[in-house]
């Protein structure tokens, strides 16, 4: 069960990597407030490795399954879903902003989920947490 809670959201990147290669996207950088969904997900896969061996250690997993939980409770998160969902739903997938309504920063850059995050610093933070943060071209 904690590998499947792992490896869904995994998933939901790589497939949604796999969907951006054809797409030419410009490198992203931290100042950049204008990222998209699409340019947010090409870079994600190319910067986050999920194939760490701190990834599969059993406080890595622990945390990253409390992470999880919370991402699933929270409300902000909840609507950056929803957000990315409709985006996705009505093709507007490359063109929408990614922190519309400031979702992804509320989720993303919440005191509580980085607090979680940071539990497992070497890994779940460093390897993962930062590297998206920094694909999402707020500044952090």
């Amino acid at each position: 069960m904690n590998k499947l809670l792992f490896l869904i959201p995994v998933l939901c990147l790589v497939g949604a990597g796999i969907l951006l290669i054809q797409v030419n996207q410009t490198p992203l950088s931290v100042d950049n407030n204008d990222v998209t969904l699409a340019q947010y997900s090409s870079c994600v896969q190319d910067n986050v490795d999920t194939h760490q061996s701190c990834m599969e250690q059993d406080t890595f997993k622990q945390v990253y399954n409390q992470y999880i939980r919370h991402e699933m409770s929270d409300s902000d998160c909840y609507l950056f879903r929803q957000y990315y969902q409709r985006a996705i739903y009505l093709n507007e997938f490359y063109t929408s902003a990614l922190n519309q309504d400031q979702y992804y920063e509320k989720c993303y850059t919440s005191p509580k989920i980085l607090e979680i995050a940071k539990t497992n610093f070497d890994c779940l933070y460093q390897k993962i947490v930062l590297p998206q943060l920094k694909c999402s071209g707020l500044n952090i």
